[in-house]
């Protein structure tokens, strides 16, 4: 595709149960292409693993939602998050922020669980 050679951002994370250590859960799986021009990411764990926050930057934000203009959406970073959901046994997606400052995206692993940039 036209994308093939772009970076990428992958996050894989499984549980195992104690009966069958050999047979991993998917908790969570997120997968994204990176144009290297116009877009970056950033991932952050929280320190109880309870929370996964994804923090993108593009240029042109256009199809999130249904009937949004890109003149609407436009540029900057988002945050979208994923909390545990026990009952269900994996990361459901818990709320997104647009236009999400970039003053307080996490800057270190220690003071924000596990960062990955």
């Amino acid at each position: 595709g036209q994308c093939g050679a772009c970076p990428r951002l992958n996050l894989r994370m499984f549980s195992f149960d104690r009966t069958d250590a050999m047979q991993g859960h998917d908790l969570f799986w997120y997968n994204a292409a990176l144009d290297p021009e116009s877009s970056y990411a950033r991932i952050n764990i929280s320190k109880d693993w309870k929370t996964i926050h994804i923090y993108g930057w593009s240029d042109s934000y256009s199809d999130d939602e249904p009937g949004e203009k890109e003149e609407e959406s436009g540029a900057g970073w988002r945050e979208y998050k994923h909390c545990l959901d026990r009952a269900q046994n994996r990361f459901v997606e818990c709320g997104t922020i647009k236009n999400f400052p970039e003053s307080k995206l996490p800057l270190s692993p220690d003071m924000n669980g596990i960062s990955f940039f």
